[in-house]
């Protein structure tokens, strides 16, 4: 029984893989494949997430300040 539902799950895989390649191909004068750096991506998203986390802390003080004030009013 386990090896059934296994076998049905590698055709579904492969039913599935095949789907997507049919997509990629009727869609493939819209992408661009390229080689990239993954270093650079790395050390990109790193210093995204660092303004992000900056911003929120920002916002979060902002957020605070104002808080207090009307707390005081």
């Amino acid at each position: 029984m386990q090896m059934q539902e296994e076998l049905v799950q590698l055709i579904d895989a492969e039913a599935g893989m095949q789907k997507l390649q049919k997509i990629f191909q009727q869609f493939q004068r819209h992408y661009v494949v390229k080689q990239n750096n993954a270093t650079q991506l790395v050390a990109k998203a790193a210093h995204e997430i660092e303004n992000l986390l900056a911003n929120r802390s920002e916002a979060l003080k902002v957020s605070n300040e104002h808080y207090a004030i009307n707390i005081m009013n």
